[in-house]
């Protein structure tokens, strides 16, 4: 999903531990990853605030400049509980 305003725009998939999931964020192009623990459905990827463990329900994100972020699932709800504030 490509999100984003005028000046600035980003490809944003949820890893919701499945093949497909997992296809699209490999489509993003250039991930640097590691897997995480066997079995524990996570991955780390590499961003500018260092090494992030990708857990289930979480947001990885690669913006315009060609780099990737991590937005954990939990500070998504928080955002959209304010939101609806």
């Amino acid at each position: 999903m490509a999100i984003g305003d005028q000046k600035n725009s980003y490809d944003v998939v949820q890893w919701n531990v499945s093949k497909m999931s997992w296809d699209k964020i490999m489509e993003m192009g250039d991930v640097k990853y590691e897997p995480g623990p066997m079995g524990s459905g996570t991955f780390i990827i590499s961003t500018l605030e260092g090494d992030q463990i990708v857990k289930n329900g979480d947001f990885v994100i690669k913006r315009e400049d060609g780099e990737f972020s991590l937005l954990k699932y939990e500070i998504f709800q928080e955002m959209r509980k304010i939101e609806s504030l």
